[in-house]
């Protein structure tokens, strides 16, 4: 008997209506949604085919999982940071009010253990029974669902920002996918469709597509229970700081 406990993510899901927790069994795959992208439906496709393959002779399971931080974080962490070295750090795009899920990667990692140690103790059954584990689907979070700036301004606060809440500017969400769009279009003319902005209006739409999960379903079968998130985001935050000092120090040592 093999065992195969597949990484999932939040992009195969479809988020709707937001903000309202969802469960394995209320949330929507994204493999024909018509409005979704490629990407998007090729995490769905997977997700459905990893559970569809369950049987016999294969236990599989999948985790579903929302954006990683934590030691060794190469985007989330890093791209925050990077707004901080931008001064970006004291503006605010709309109301802030959609929250997100994370997870750290300490989190991550014992959720896969436990996935893995369940199926391989487990019996096949070709109806699986409330509790069983093959052929199931886990979201797998820290349980602590926050709007994006809360999270931004955690990790700013560790790499030692002290900005003010009086002294946060608001900048406009529809001025801001505006102009966005319009970085879209000089992009496209001038590059003859070869490259397209840092941030376009996907990126600013993402502020409204906020998602929250139910973790209950992992808590009573995997007996997942997340921990470390502080101390996730500080090395996380260490981690990017170290990152980008040795990537000076070779420019430096380049020129």
């Amino acid at each position: 008997m093999k065992a195969l406990v597949y990484t999932s993510s939040h992009e195969g899901v479809e988020i709707e209506p937001r903000n309202e927790q969802l469960t394995e069994e209320t949330c929507k795959m994204l493999t024909e949604k018509s409005t979704a992208t490629p990407h998007q439906k090729s995490k769905g496709t997977a997700d459905a085919l990893v559970l569809a393959a369950n049987g016999e002779n294969l236990r599989t399971a999948v985790l579903r999982l929302p954006p990683v931080y934590g030691e060794g974080d190469p985007r989330l962490i890093p791209s925050i940071m990077g707004m901080m070295r931008q001064g970006k750090q004291n503006m605010q795009i709309g109301p802030d009010q959609h929250v997100f899920e994370h997870v750290y990667v300490g989190n991550a990692v014992l959720a896969h253990v436990l996935c893995g140690k369940a199926l391989l103790a487990s019996s096949w059954d070709p109806i699986s029974a409330d509790g069983d584990v093959a052929g199931q689907a886990f979201f797998i979070t820290d349980g602590q669902p926050m709007s994006y700036y809360t999270f931004a301004r955690k990790i700013w606060y560790i790499a030692g920002d002290r900005t003010e809440k009086a002294n946060i500017r608001l900048v406009s969400f529809w001025l801001v996918i505006v102009t966005a769009w319009m970085n879209e279009i000089f992009y496209f003319i001038f590059s003859v469709g070869q490259k397209r902005p840092q941030v376009g209006t996907y990126d600013v739409k993402e502020l409204t597509r906020g998602f929250r999960w139910s973790i209950e379903k992992a808590r009573r079968v995997l007996g997942y229970e997340p921990s470390g998130m502080d101390e996730g985001l500080r090395r996380g935050v260490e981690g990017a700081i170290y990152e980008e000092e040795m990537r000076r120090l070779v420019r430096e040592g380049g020129g």
